[in-house]
Parts: structure tokens; sequence; C-alpha cells
């Protein structure tokens, strides 16, 4: 029979916010490679002492996707050049919003709220990603010289002429659904306070629109 204290548990209600740390891989990060934060708030419902279901809300911003900041060679010139070095108005990120429901499954069937009180555990959840990428300004690498000089293209120090056309603005925006998985350590503060700390994989099942550039 389990302790009194973790049968006192069950049927308990939290809510929480939440600022987390992320890094982008694979071909996901090679299109956005900066690290950022995230944020979001969450709801969470003790079903019984060993799991507990979690409600997410996160939302996360990328900023200096590849578009942006990869330098391609120009033809006319054979030199190459970044998108956010000619025209700094130049933008590629990509924002997310997401919606997901998790199970937290502690290895400690007798934890506790008390102060002072902690309990590993793992977790596992799925939900949907809505995410939406924005290329704006960037960089036309196919123009011609006769195209740059008519955007008004300026030259560079040895007076060679510099591309100036700029793409026209396209979205990319889907929902996805996703995957996590992680462990973390649950540590209460006081018998109503809790510090939560965990590292988590995120898995989507979605594609990248190829950009033309």
């Amino acid at each position: 029979a389990l302790p009194a204290q973790a049968q006192d548990l069950q049927g308990k209600w939290g809510v929480g916010g939440f600022i987390a740390y992320q890094a982008p891989l694979y071909s996901f990060g090679e299109r956005w490679n900066a690290n950022t934060d995230k944020y979001g708030i969450n709801m969470s419902y003790v079903s019984s002492s060993r799991i507990t279901m979690e409600l997410e809300y996160h939302h996360a911003e990328f900023d200096n996707g590849i578009l942006e900041t990869r330098p391609f060679t120009w033809g006319v010139t054979n030199l190459e050049y970044a998108s956010e070095d000619i025209n700094p108005d130049s933008e590629y990120p990509m924002k997310f919003n997401s919606l997901l429901l998790s199970a937290i499954v502690h290895f400690r069937r007798d934890r506790q709220m008390d102060e002072g009180s902690f309990s590993p555990y793992v977790v596992v959840g799925a939900g949907f990603y809505d995410h939406l990428a924005v290329a704006k300004n960037i960089i036309w690498p196919g123009q011609n010289e006769g195209e740059a000089l008519a955007a008004g293209a300026g030259v560079d120090a040895a007076g060679l002429t510099l591309p100036a056309v700029v793409m026209a603005p396209q979205e990319d925006t889907r929902t996805a659904l996703a995957i996590t998985a992680g462990v973390g350590l649950e540590a209460f503060l006081t018998p109503t306070i809790a510090i939560d700390t965990r590292l988590r994989y995120h898995f989507m099942m979605s594609e990248l629109r190829p950009y033309d550039s």
C-alpha cells in the first residue's frame, strides 16, 4: 500500500511557467544554427502517486536563418556575399507556438510535496507545433549586373557592383505533429512551490520549404 502522503497527492492540480534553453539539431539546425530561449505555461494533474499529466503551451523564436547569413557566390564578380551584409533589412526568422500533452512518470512511488523533497522522473509526450518561417529582403543570387544596377546597386571598395535585387517575401507556415522525451527532477521549496529541471528532445514530423535563391 502507498503511504498516506503519497495517496494525498492524487487528484491535485498545479499551474506553472517556465523558461527553457533550446538548440536546433540536424536539418533544422542547418537552417537556424543559433540557440535560443523559449517560454511558456503548463497545467499539471496528479493522476496517481507516480504519474502526472501535463498540458503545456510554449513559444519560441529563431533568428539569423541561413538565407540571411550564409554567403553565396555572385556570378558577376565571383565574390561571396551574405544577404545581411548587403541589405541590413534581410530577415529569415522562425516562430513556434506549440501545444503539448505529456506524461511525467516519477521513479519514487512515495514522492511527497514536503519542503526539501525531490523526485526524479522521465517525461514523454506528443502535441502540435505550429511554426511560421518568413523570408524578407533576401538578396537574390541569380541577378545579373543590369538588374542589380536597375535596383540601385552600390559598389564596394574596389568599385565592383554589389547585388541589390531582393526576392519577393515568402512565408512557410505549417502545423506539425511532434513527440518529445526526456528526464527531469522535481524539487519542492515549499509544499506549494517546486522547481522543475528537465532535459528533453523534441522530434517534429514536418518539412521545411525549399526556398529558391
